[in-house]
């Protein structure tokens, strides 16, 4: 989905710089040039790179976007032992699920990712994640079985559009 990078600048007028490197590569190539959203309606900003710097005002908050990171959308059901049509399969432990999905981004052979089971206590610190980056799955109804995990497909162009209803009104 649509992305994007806010900047506070709380001091003096000064530039401000952002590490960027937990976006994929393909966006800091030096070809993405972001529109600072509360003040244009077009490409303004510096291009997207690694180590990112914007002029900022004293003060000041900025948010860039303009550019999107694909979504991700759970397939139904509960899953376990998922094997993927093209076997790739590359397991990430002690993660959190936004390094899940920025991994599966920036993975060619990553389709979906697939997310253990875990218990989440209410007002606590989430325990990290187990997650498995994996290639197509055609009809996960043949491809895992019945478990506790999820299953999420990527989506490099976004969702699809909902599909129109008729409604018969007498």
């Amino acid at each position: 989905g649509d992305a994007c990078v806010m900047v506070f600048n709380p001091g003096a007028a000064q530039n401000v710089t952002v590490d960027l490197t937990s976006l994929p590569t393909w966006l800091l190539d030096g070809t993405t040039v972001p529109t600072d959203l509360l003040n244009s309606q077009s490409p303004s900003g510096p291009p997207l790179v690694q180590s990112w710097t914007v002029e900022m005002g004293a003060t000041e908050v900025k948010a860039f976007g303009g550019f999107s990171l694909a979504s991700f959308a759970p397939r139904l059901g509960k899953k376990a032992d998922c094997v993927p049509d093209d076997t790739y399969s590359k397991t990430l432990a002690g993660s959190t699920l936004q390094s899940c999905f920025l991994e599966c981004l920036a993975d060619e052979s990553c389709v979906n990712v697939f997310f253990e089971y875990v218990d989440i206590v209410y007002m606590e610190k989430p325990p990290p994640v187990t997650c498995t980056l994996l290639g197509t799955i055609a009809d996960p109804a043949a491809s895992c079985k019945q478990g506790s995990g999820t299953l999420v497909k990527k989506l490099t162009s976004g969702r699809p559009a909902p599909k129109s209803v008729t409604v018969a009104t007498e």
